[in-house]
Formats: structure tokens, C-alpha cells, sequence
């Protein structure tokens, strides 16, 4: 996973918030560049990838192998 290139891809994307305005629509947030790379980086290192492949789709680990490499000591 290119997660510079799906960053500068994703950067600008409009997505609804649990929030509201005080006459009920909802509240919208832009996705900055550097909030998504952040994000891909912690789901590329927790195992997941993204795949281009018709359709486009994440690939998740094992939810063993998650819990495993969060309890892994630091170096």
C-alpha cells in the first residue's frame, strides 16, 4: 500500500461527524493529508491493506494477530 500516493488520493474527502447543528443538519469534516497518512500508517502497521482490485477493498488480519503485535514489547 502507496500510503503517501492513497493520502494525497483520500486528502479533501467530506465525511458526516456525530455532530449537528442546532437546526439538525449534520455536521461535515474535510479529511486533511496528513490526518490520513497518519490513519493508513496505523493500519498499515496493525496488518491491513488496501487493495485496488474490482471493486477496491480492505483487507483486514486476523484479529489474533492484532491482539498478539499489540502485546509485543517495544525495542
Amino acid at each position: 500500500m502507496d500510503v503517501d500516493k492513497l493520502a494525497r488520493e483520500l486528502a479533501g474527502l467530506c465525511y458526516q461527524t456525530d455532530y449537528r447543528f442546532q437546526n439538525g443538519q449534520p455536521f461535515s469534516e474535510r479529511l486533511s493529508e496528513g490526518d490520513v497518512r497518519g490513519l493508513l500508517r496505523a493500519l498499515r502497521d496493525r496488518g491491513y491493506t488496501v487493495s485496488r482490485d474490482e471493486p477496491p477493498h480492505v483487507e483486514s488480519p486476523l484479529l489474533s494477530d492484532i491482539e498478539e503485535r499489540e502485546h509485543e514489547p517495544t525495542r
